[in-house]
């Protein structure tokens, strides 16, 4: 018997098929993700995933963990942030990008909270300082205001005044998002970041996006051996040939 599926069906599955799963621990996952040519997921095209097909695929109120990555300064030098944006605007891993998702497997020997040691490297890993001053509210569910004022949601969510052009999208999908959530959730507060604390040496971590029902929080403080890690592998189209 033949039958025709509706076109929105059809769309639903081409994604389906240019994104593959890999649950298990970070520093297991990662390596297989990248040797199948993949690009990890971005917080940006999660935050687009949920609001254009969360009805279709309901595992997207799932929690995910990111290629945007978190490397904390020593604190014996600063208390700085340095948001590491790995994936490019077309879903490319980039050269710097890869060298740091590299750090992220199985040889590598943690810090006893379980993130990748980089104070020999961390002045040399390209990214985006967020001071502490600049940070902004942490540790609770924000107002919506308070979101769209979030210096580090504005930068995972590749606001083009925050980022490098090679990564810059939609300058409106946080406040996009941040009103999706909030007609998901039914609550005036959401979207809290919760970060992880500096400690005696720099140290790397990726961050995850929560639950939809733990009002989508973003967080830095996850352990990379977690057996509940879960990653999501992009297949990126080939870029166009440049010869005649």
């Amino acid at each position: 018997m033949k039958y025709s599926l509706p076109n929105e069906q059809i769309e639903v599955r081409k994604v389906v098929e240019m994104y593959k799963p890999f649950h298990g621990k970070n520093t297991e996952q990662m390596p297989l993700l990248l040797s199948e040519g993949r690009s990890p997921l971005w917080t940006a095209r999660f935050m687009r995933r949920r609001i254009d097909h969360s009805n279709a695929l309901p595992d997207l109120v799932s929690y995910l963990d990111t290629s945007d990555l978190i490397a904390y300064d020593s604190r014996k030098r600063s208390n700085d942030v340095k948001i590491i944006l790995t994936v490019d605007k077309n879903g490319r891993v980039t050269p710097n990008g890869r060298k740091v998702l590299d750090l992220i497997n199985s040889n590598t020997k943690l810090t006893p909270d379980y993130a990748v040691p980089i104070s020999e490297v961390y002045d040399a890993l390209d990214g985006i300082v967020v001071p502490k001053v600049e940070i902004g509210v942490i540790e609770r569910d924000l107002k919506e205001k308070e979101i769209l004022d979030s210096r580090i949601w504005r930068i995972v969510a590749r606001n083009p005044d925050e980022v490098p052009t090679e990564f810059a999208e939609d300058k409106g999908l946080l406040k996009e998002y941040a009103c999706w959530v909030k007609t998901q959730t039914k609550q005036d507060e959401n979207m809290g970041v919760y970060l992880d604390s500096n400690s005696d040496i720099a140290k790397l971590k990726a961050a995850y996006v929560n639950w939809l029902e733990c009002r989508s929080q973003l967080c830095g403080e996850g352990s990379l051996v977690s057996v509940n890690g879960r990653f999501v592998g992009f297949l990126a189209p080939e870029a166009p040939s440049t010869t005649d």
